[in-house]
């Protein structure tokens, strides 16, 4: 998954030709004094990039913060930012939606038209292929699926993924974010078979890449179980539920929220099965 949010890369350190001998200083005055100095010019490096990112929102959004809502805008701007290239939400549980990357980024129903502004001004300007155009119709997808507007979260994760098979390959994580992000939406529009195929398929890809052990791997696991448990399929569910616990316990220890919320699922889906015996 990837950032909107660059730096330029400034060579602070490259010494100047001496075209005349100079005084001999102090190791630790020159030292000193080099520091100083770099550590001025980087200052001045930072303060001029704030500058110029402050100068380009504003004149991507008409920021005036002397008129009602704009600053407003400017924030969702900058969270849709913080949001970019990682919009996959934590995870599922099954006292919560499926997403919750909207609420945890505070968005509510005013935020859509603005995310709408952002994806609309890049496409304009960075094109539809762009990384920062994919990262922000992800935002808008994931906060449209927060506002329970699913279908249209659906079709908007369902072109990413095709941009980031194609541009990206079948492999990339951002691919593999973009893949759960679908299958989520397909989840809660009641979908089940065609989430459990993704979450299956996003499982198998994240275990040969990223190996069985990696957060993401283990967030696929729990969706897939979940997906297999609203399919009525109990003992597969508390089978996925039951290896992430063992897996998270051992990894995280056995008072992170992570493996709490396995201990929670699997409790539900042990009760499920018993009641269907």
């Amino acid at each position: 998954m990837p950032t909107t949010r660059r730096g330029s890369s400034t060579d602070l350190t490259t010494p100047s030709a001496e075209t005349s001998p100079t005084p001999q200083r102090s190791t630790a005055s020159t030292a000193a004094e080099m520091r100083d100095t770099q550590a001025s010019e980087v200052y001045a490096t930072l303060a001029r990039l704030f500058r110029s990112l402050l100068a380009k929102a504003s004149e991507a959004h008409a920021f005036r913060p002397d008129e009602p809502g704009q600053q407003e805008a400017l924030e969702d701007v900058v969270g849709a930012g913080q949001q970019d290239k990682r919009g996959e939400p934590a995870e599922q549980d099954d006292e919560t939606d499926l997403t919750d990357g909207g609420r945890r980024a505070g968005l509510t129903q005013s935020s859509i038209p603005r995310l709408e502004q952002v994806l609309a001004d890049r496409e304009r300007s960075l094109g539809s292929d762009h990384p920062d155009t994919l990262a922000s119709r992800d935002n808008l997808a994931n906060a449209l699926h927060d506002m329970g507007r699913h279908q249209e979260a659906a079709d908007l994760h369902q072109r990413n993924l095709t941009d980031y098979e194609r541009i990206l390959g079948p492999d990339h994580p951002d691919t593999l974010t973009s893949r759960n992000n679908l299958a989520n939406a397909l989840h809660d529009m009641g979908r089940h078979q065609e989430a459990a195929d993704l979450h299956q398929r996003n499982l198998t890809d994240r275990e040969r890449i990223l190996g069985p052990d990696h957060p993401d791997t283990l967030t696929s696991r729990n969706n897939l179980a979940l997906a297999l448990h609203d399919m009525g399929r109990h003992q597969a569910a508390a089978d996925l539920h039951q290896r992430n616990l063992t897996d998270r316990e051992r990894i995280l220890g056995p008072d992170h929220p992570d493996t709490l919320t396995s201990r929670n699922n699997l409790a539900r889906v042990q009760a499920a099965a018993a009641r269907t015996r």
